[in-house]
């Protein structure tokens, strides 16, 4: 019984949690604790975002979506331009 309950607590110390995370990208490196994703697709090795700016002290839009785009192997966040 003790032996079970070691390989149990083994096997549960052994597993990674990557919450956030979709192969190599990471979503607190596109947020920076300050603006949070609010949406997400998945396409081939890219994993495209869109981040919400919230501009409430301004006269014009009240908030901004900016696109992102990361490849899934280097985890990089890049500007999505297109």
């Amino acid at each position: 019984m003790k032996m079970i309950s070691f390989l149990v607590l083994l096997a549960v110390g052994i597993i990674e949690v990557r919450s956030g995370a979709v192969g190599e990208c990471r979503s607190e490196c596109v947020e920076q604790n300050l603006y949070k994703i609010v949406r997400v697709h998945l396409k081939d090795d890219f994993v495209m975002a869109g981040i919400c700016r919230n501009t409430t002290v301004s006269t014009g839009s009240l908030s901004i979506v900016i696109p992102f785009i990361c490849n899934r192997h280097h985890g990089i966040w890049t500007f999505d331009s297109k």
